[in-house]
């Protein structure tokens, strides 16, 4: 039952291996498998692996998440914590600390170690990330499906920031559809930062959806950026590729147009009335500055996340 572990830990700690080292292996496993298995690799970053698990208590299952620390890696205090935690369980932890969001994945239990950290979370099952849904419904997506997705992805963005934590590495690859409820959620929030109202220097996520004020003066905001992101999103599952810079051009002048898709119009920015429609406005006045902006009735026929809530 060890080997999975003892596979991904091994090799990542070939200089450092040492009785005190082995020895804290085996405590960690002690803890980790008296309370799940392990079973299957789910996916492997630079730092970490992902593997599927059941809990023993009452068999559900879960994702047990590895991550090796390196030496630049931010541990931060958070509220009724007397300890700092690694960036990426606080934040994981605060985005879901308040009553529970379908959207945004849940954080169940974890244990931190000096060389290594783990974090065991929920695991929708079945379920995929946006790339592979994509990809099996031949490269993009109507308007409904969109508009189901979209909705669900702003919602957990909003939350995240009223939570105050920004992700900063919202993209296909970090939300999974649920392939029979087409439930959405969002993962990974290891690139993210403690949301804030002064500008940031340095940017951690994916820099095909990095906000244009970055690429251009070096900083940005969080809210906006965050909304870019979303933008980008939603256009690569409408049209199945990323925005060229002659797309964004196009959108800028209200020219853009792509066979299938229903003709919209824009609104002026005072008329938003959620998340969603501020990302299609970002996108198509090619403007990265508008902030999202209060708007506390929105009118709206179906439910809407109030671009009030990320002012």
């Amino acid at each position: 039952m060890y080997e999975n572990l003892i596979k991904y830990y091994l090799p990542h700690h070939k200089a450092l291996i040492s009785c005190e080292i082995l020895l804290k292996l085996y405590l960690f496993i002690d803890y980790i498998f008296s309370r799940y298995s392990v079973g299957d690799q789910l996916g492997k970053g630079t730092f970490g692996v992902v593997y599927e698990g059941r809990r023993l208590e009452d068999g559900l299952k879960v994702a047990l998440k590895y991550v090796t620390k390196t030496q630049n890696m931010e541990c931060i205090f958070i509220p009724d914590f007397p300890a700092p935690l690694p960036k990426e369980i606080a934040l994981t932890f605060l985005a879901n600390n308040g009553h529970h969001v379908p959207q945004i994945i849940r954080l169940l239990d974890w244990t931190d170690h000096p060389d290594h950290f783990v974090m065991v979370l929920e695991c929708p099952s079945p379920c995929e990330n946006l790339v592979e849904f994509v990809r099996r419904h031949g490269g993009s997506l109507d308007e409904d499906t969109v508009r189901n997705i979209m909705w669900q992805a702003a919602l957990a963005a909003n939350v995240c920031c009223l939570r105050r934590v920004l992700h900063r590495d919202v993209k296909l690859e970090n939300l999974l559809i649920n392939r029979e409820t087409s439930v959405v959620k969002l993962i990974d929030f290891g690139c993210g930062d403690i949301l804030r109202r002064s500008p940031y220097g340095s940017y951690y996520g994916t820099a095909v959806y990095s906000p244009p004020e970055y690429n251009s003066w070096g900083m940005y905001y969080g809210r906006p950026a965050t909304v870019w992101s979303l933008g980008i999103v939603m256009f690569t599952l409408l049209c199945g590729h990323f925005p060229s810079d002659f797309d964004l051009f196009l959108l800028q002048y209200k020219q853009f147009c792509k066979p299938g898709l229903s003709k919209g119009y824009l609104m002026r920015p005072l008329q938003l009335a959620s998340l969603t429609q501020l990302c299609v406005l970002r996108a198509a006045v090619g403007d990265a500055s508008i902030p999202p902006l209060a708007f506390a009735s929105c009118g709206a026929s179906k439910p809407c996340v109030a671009s009030c809530a990320l002012a």
